[in-house]
């Protein structure tokens, strides 16, 4: 959604930041199997849910018709991170998708959906550690597999590492952003 231009890149110009993270993101896709990354390029740190916003995002909806999508949880404590959740939720009340998945990244969220992610852990810590750019990526990297470590003692510790979400039943849109 963003451009990733206000991190603490050491220097960078802010062009420089944005080629980084985009090559980044490029690399962690790939590392994880994702064939196809789409870019919006909208500022750091000031994404507004505009009539343009929502027309982009339907635009891409329409042209891939997912069954499943991904949303930052809608509480997180990150601004753009919550505006991509409503603006993501508005574009799915026009366009229903089958499922709906809210996932951590600044703030945790209570579950009910966990799946064991115990033979991915070793490609998710690779993906996370190329975002280099990111100062105190391997710090971050860490609480991220901690996180993770934690989320399988809802499993009953039937595996070693869970990943937890908020599967939202699509009927229940309202209920999340009125």
């Amino acid at each position: 959604m963003t451009d990733g231009s206000q991190c603490d890149a050491g220097g960078l110009t802010k062009d420089k930041i944005v080629q980084t993270r985009m090559q980044e993101a490029r690399r962690a896709a790939e590392i994880l199997g994702v064939n196809r990354c789409v870019f919006l390029g909208y500022p750091d740190r000031r994404l507004q849910g505009t009539a343009e916003t929502a027309s982009r995002i339907d635009d891409i909806l329409q042209k891939f018709a997912p069954d499943l999508v991904y949303l930052p949880f809608h509480l997180d404590n990150h601004p753009d991170h919550m505006e991509t959740a409503a603006i993501g939720l508005g574009a799915l009340r026009r366009h229903p998708v089958k499922t709906i998945l809210f996932y951590e990244i600044w703030t945790t969220l209570i579950p009910n959906l966990l799946v064991d992610i115990t033979s991915a852990m070793e490609k998710k810590m690779e993906a996370v550690q190329t975002y280099r750019s990111q100062k105190g990526i391997d710090e971050f990297a860490e609480k991220i597999k901690s996180l993770n470590r934690f989320r399988s003692l809802h499993s009953g510790n039937r595996y070693r590492y869970g990943e937890a979400f908020f599967k939202l039943n699509p009927d229940d849109l309202d209920k999340i952003l009125p």
